[in-house]
């Protein structure tokens, strides 16, 4: 029978690390000062005395099988984001001000908390136009808005494509809807697409919040409500012992939560994403199904391809400027042949870079940080989370 673990905080449900602060105000965590130390002499130690458990360790995570999907949806709970809708509820007075926005980064749940508060708060749904309608500048399904209407739209990154023709509808809607036109709405938007129209349409003035960053405790209060009673016992790979605190708090992995509170910035969607994608099960041989689970911190960065020519960095720029695209979209959105873009796309998907999610390529959550720095360090447009 598979072994279940307590959460510490099994009473106060998935809550937790939805706080809200203004996109201004946010900051990421980093790592502790032992793990900066650690990390820095990282090296050394594994030359030294830890380079016999390092090989050993390497050698047991070889034998470890990543599970499926149906076996992590016994396992895992889905990511619940009502919390989040609920934070929004408590923090926005939507007569104070025409448009807010709510802003998250990949994997951010963005979408999912805007229609959990549209459906809380009664407000009308605005679905996103078809890319015919788009492209044609096609404003119908602004006209049933007034100055007295509330609205809002989950994913704004699926009103536009960045080319003069897929920008005009979205401009429009944004400059009537800042000037309180057309009532007043809340706005949920990807972080790379919010960078983007800042510079493309203008966005100043209206109020952008997003979930404050979680430090490795409330990310592993966060894990912990998420594990099902069916789940095996998770062991950390790095200490052999339980990755996550009992009930009293006590115990767990503190250095390898929070390594992936800093690798994914404290974001609450992309960790837990990241955490699914680390996960490890016993080959067949070794332990009887259901017997032990381990977290085995996964390198995304090893994905990357070293020498990152410019088409291949403009795919990726393009995917995280729209939260993720069809082949056919992405095409329309880059200056390269559809055989150039196509190549470079699955180029990037072999390699475990990008991911297919809702018929979307776009970069996978171990990879996301990476990608990040690297097209920061290239000095491309960044999101601002």
């Amino acid at each position: 029978m598979a072994a279940t673990q307590a959460s510490p905080h099994a009473d106060d449900g998935p809550g937790a690390g939805h706080e809200l602060s203004t996109l201004a105000d946010f900051v990421p965590p980093g790592l502790t000062r032992a793990n900066q130390w650690q990390r820095s002499w990282r090296a050394v130690g594994r030359w030294m005395s830890r380079r016999e458990s390092t090989k050993a360790r390497s050698a047991r995570e070889q034998t470890l099988a990543r599970p499926s999907g149906e076996r992590l949806a016994r396992w895992l709970l889905p990511m619940d984001w009502a919390p989040l809708a609920q934070a929004l509820q408590q923090r926005l007075d939507l007569a104070a001000h025409p448009v807010t926005f709510l802003i998250t980064p990949p994997y951010g749940g963005h979408a999912l908390a805007i229609e959990h508060f549209a459906d809380a708060e009664g407000l009308t749904r605005l679905a996103a136009p078809s890319k015919t309608a788009l492209l044609s500048g096609d404003i119908t399904w602004m006209h049933s808005l007034s100055a007295q209407s509330r609205w809002a739209i989950p994913a704004l990154e699926r009103h536009f494509l960045r080319r003069v023709d897929g920008l005009q509808s979205v401009r429009e809607f944004l400059e009537r809807a800042q000037s309180g036109a057309l009532g007043s709405g809340v706005i949920g938007c990807d972080s790379w697409s919010y960078a983007y129209l800042q510079q493309a349409v203008g966005l100043d003035g209206a109020p952008a919040l997003t979930p404050r960053a979680l430090d490795g405790k409330a990310l592993g209060d966060l894990l912990a409500a998420r594990l099902s009673p069916h789940c095996p016992t998770l062991l950390s790979s790095r200490t052999q012992a339980p990755l996550l605190p009992d009930a009293s708090g006590a115990g767990g992995d503190t250095r390898a939560l929070q390594r992936l509170a800093a690798n994914c910035r404290g974001h609450s969607g992309l960790a837990w994403q990241s955490f699914q994608a680390s996960l490890r099960e016993p080959g067949a041989d070794d332990q009887p199904p259901d017997a032990v689970l381990w977290y085995v911190l996964m390198q995304g960065d090893a994905a990357l391809p070293a020498d990152a020519d410019d088409t291949l960095l403009l795919v990726l720029h393009a995917l995280l400027l729209h939260g993720g695209l069809d082949d056919d979209s992405l095409c329309q959105v880059l200056p390269f042949s559809r055989h150039e873009t196509v190549h470079t796309r699955l180029k990037l998907t072999r390699r475990g870079v990008l991911c297919e999610r809702e018929r979307r390529f776009q970069v996978a959550p171990l990879c996301y940080t990476g990608v990040r720095q690297l097209l920061a360090e290239r000095h491309y447009l960044v999101d601002a989370l």
